[in-house]
Formats: C-alpha cells, sequence, structure tokens
C-alpha cells in the first residue's frame, strides 16, 4: 500500500484503528487526543464538553432586570459533541447510568 500521507499525518496515523463506541469517556479523550482544556463528559450516549455564551436577557431585552442581575445579558449554554476525526460522527460512549 502506497499512500502519500498529508500534512498533518504521520506514518502511525494512517494504520491506527480508532473504535467507533468507546467504553467509557476517559478512554475517547486519551485515544482521540481531544481537547484536554474542555472537561469532557457523557450526554444521551456521546462525549460533549458544555459551551457557554452572554446573549441579551429574555426578561428585559437588555435594559436589565432581576432575572439578569442588572446587567441586560444572561449566561447560556449548551453541549457541543466531539467528532470522530475518522469517520466525522459524534463520539459515542456506552452509556454507564451514573454507577
Amino acid at each position: 500500500m502506497n499512500r502519500t500521507l498529508n500534512n498533518h499525518e504521520t506514518a502511525t496515523d494512517v494504520y491506527t484503528v480508532l473504535p467507533t463506541v468507546f467504553d467509557n469517556v476517559d478512554d475517547a479523550v486519551k485515544q482521540l487526543k481531544l481537547d484536554r482544556r474542555h472537561k469532557w463528559f457523557e450526554f444521551m450516549g456521546e462525549v460533549v464538553y458544555h459551551y457557554s455564551y452572554l446573549q441579551t436577557c429574555s426578561g428585559c431585552d437588555g435594559g436589565g432586570c432581576q432575572e439578569c442581575g442588572y446587567h441586560g445579558k444572561a449566561r447560556t449554554g449548551c453541549p457541543v459533541p466531539a467528532i470522530h476525526p475518522k469517520t466525522g460522527n459524534p463520539v459515542k460512549v456506552r452509556v454507564s447510568n451514573g454507577g
């Protein structure tokens, strides 16, 4: 198999077989070399991290109220899934049921 490597690939990357479903989040983070600056966790069977952002307060439309602490902005967030580098699909883990 003669294949040229891309700029970001090494010889070991080409022959590494990565699972599509991992036993736990720690295995997924280590094997996929996910960004360790995020706190990865399992959410509905997928490996995700929490992304938070500021938006205009829904209670006062930016003018300030008790709900937003009179700043006019409220912090909200959503889970962002990890993407498998080979398949481009979200990374799956076996659901642990918290135990």
